[in-house]
């Protein structure tokens, strides 16, 4: 199965910055496989959602935003961690 960039154009989650194209994961036997899309917020923090392909049919995945492993965060380092969080969850609610 062959996956065209204008198949997957109309797929492009809103909140990825325009041009972004999906990290492809095809499985060779059933027609089926993977669409992962990511945007980076921050150092610390990135959105992604992963669209599955059944029976040549594109399935949105749902989209989870992420966190790198934090040690022990100073008061000024949470609130920017938050405010990250807080425009990662904004970014991907539109």
């Amino acid at each position: 199965m062959s996956i065209h960039t204008n198949t997957t154009a109309a797929l492009v989650p809103p909140w990825c910055e325009p041009g972004t194209r999906p990290d492809r994961s095809l499985v060779s036997d059933g027609g089926g496989g993977t669409l992962s899309w990511e945007r980076i917020i921050s150092a610390a923090v990135w959105a992604a959602r992963e669209d599955r392909i059944e029976d040549g049919r594109m399935l949105p995945g749902e989209t989870t935003i992420h966190v790198d492993h934090q040690n022990a965060l100073d008061p000024a380092a949470a609130r920017r961690l938050a405010a990250e969080l807080l425009a990662a969850a904004e970014l991907v609610t539109v």
